[in-house]
């Protein structure tokens, strides 16, 4: 399968580590093709060209135009999936409708101008799922984000701590990610200031517009490093890991900080409560400088060890695996991949489309690379018949329930995608991927669902 990746950013952030990681995984199993910006390349701090496996075929495309010149490259590459990320990436794909199966992901929310009209979606945490539109949500899958070892160097701890002249036996809580507002670093700062801890540093790791404003409101004891190349060595110099953040869809700094084993304290942002259970962090309202105060000289004074997070459900093969199935998923449900002529217009692929969400109806993937090492979806779906009755307390608001789910023996994150199944609508649902109807008890009723 040739997958071609769009990431038309310039510097590295989570979303470019994201779409940069999968594509440099997927080559192992794929022909793997990553179209980026010139302004990406260069000596520049966060580049993104030094990052890319030497297996991906990166193809570059001038700043003036990308999106056009990234069109262009896709007609002439033909792949068989267009997987694109953030805002000028997915409007790339719009207008080519027919060339391959387009996908997007969610790296913060749905937006109709931009996610609208393509072929699939992949959310990265489910409350995204809300705002899509029923239709498309159909052909959403939640895939949730990954991390990989990368172990700190064996100095960085003292090494790093004596570059910035702090003491060894300082505390140190630090934070990393893109200093924009929506990460809410104005608050830690304001609230670290107001703890007056005497034996403590704050020390915020990136780039980004709000920087100096934060320079300016900051004491001698909070650092600014600037854009690491390198963030393991700065969680080995951490003690505690704070996340302010106002909104986080996802939060991959949250993986790095469990895999760190740092003690976390976080706002009750989106990617926080997903990764609660698993996280157990100290949780505090959004924007709340009193309660991050008074959480700040708590920490401070407990001093809490590092400790072991259960990261198995993390892992970056078990994300591939679900990334080939839902290709081959959407891929059947456009039919067989084309090179234009007739009977491919977009009437026709909707009408196949439409056949293949009927498993009775529909055929076999035709990609057998992928049925090597794993049976079709539509296989899988016949081999399991599992009815799972559901009480009205086990969907959400809107009426829905997510497959894998642990009410069917599965665990979440060593099977297919994620999907949402809306039961409320006719009383029962079934998983497209295994074949999983969740129905309501007998006697069962919503009272109240949203569609």
């Amino acid at each position: 399968m040739h997958v071609a990746h769009l990431i038309l950013t310039e510097r590295l952030a989570g979303s470019e580590r994201y779409a940069i990681e999968l594509a440099n995984a997927q080559v192992a199993r794929h022909q793997v093709s990553l179209i980026l910006r010139r302004g990406a390349v260069g000596s520049h701090p966060g580049a993104l060209l030094p990052y890319v496996d030497p297996g991906v075929r990166v193809i570059l495309v001038n700043d003036w135009l990308a999106r056009w010149q990234a069109r262009r490259v896709l007609r002439r590459l033909r792949p068989d999936v267009a997987h694109a990320h953030l805002s000028v990436g997915c409007k790339s794909l719009h207008g080519l409708e027919g060339l391959c199966l387009r996908v997007g992901t969610l790296h913060i929310r749905y937006k109709a101008h931009q996610h609208a009209g393509l072929d699939a979606l992949v959310a990265i945490a489910p409350w995204q799922l809300n705002d899509i539109p029923a239709p498309l949500r159909a052909h959403t899958a939640q895939i949730d984000n990954w991390t990989q070892p990368h172990p700190p160097a064996a100095n960085a701890r003292a090494r790093l701590r004596q570059q910035h002249d702090i003491p060894e036996h300082a505390w140190v809580f630090g934070a990393l990610g893109r200093i924009e507002s929506s990460k809410g670093f104005d608050v830690l700062v304001q609230a670290f200031e107001q703890a007056a801890l005497p034996d403590a540093y704050l020390v915020i790791v990136g780039e980004g517009g709000a920087l100096d404003g934060l320079r300016r409101r900051a004491g001698p004891r909070v650092i600014f490093p600037g854009f690491s190349s390198t963030p393991q060595d700065w969680l080995a110099a951490f003690d505690g890991f704070v996340s302010s953040a106002r909104s986080e869809p996802f939060g991959l700094v949250l993986l790095e900080a469990m895999q760190a084993g740092l003690p976390i304290l976080a706002t009750r942002s989106q990617g926080t409560l997903h990764l609660a259970e698993t996280m157990q962090p100290t949780l505090l309202p959004i924007d709340d400088v009193a309660a991050m105060t008074q959480a700040l000289r708590d920490i401070a004074r407990r001093r809490p060890v590092r400790r072991e997070y259960a990261m198995a459900g993390y892992d970056l093969a078990a994300r591939l695996d679900q990334f080939d199935t839902f290709y081959e998923h959407e891929l059947t449900a456009l039919g067989t991949p084309f090179s234009g002529g007739a009977g491919h217009s977009p009437a026709d692929r909707r009408r196949r489309r439409e056949k293949a969400d009927n498993p009775e109806e529909s055929a076999c993937s035709p990609h057998e690379s992928l049925r090597a090492h794993r049976p079709s979806i539509h296989g899988i779906a016949s081999m399991n018949n599992r009815i799972v009755e559901l009480l009205a307390k086990d969907l959400n608001p809107q009426g829905g329930v997510f497959c894998p789910n642990p009410q069917a023996g599965m665990q979440l994150w060593s099977s297919h995608p994620r999907v949402y199944l809306d039961v409320g609508h006719d009383g029962a649902a079934t998983c497209p991927y295994c074949g999983t109807v969740y129905q309501l008890r007998p006697g069962e009723h919503l009272e109240h669902a949203g569609h």
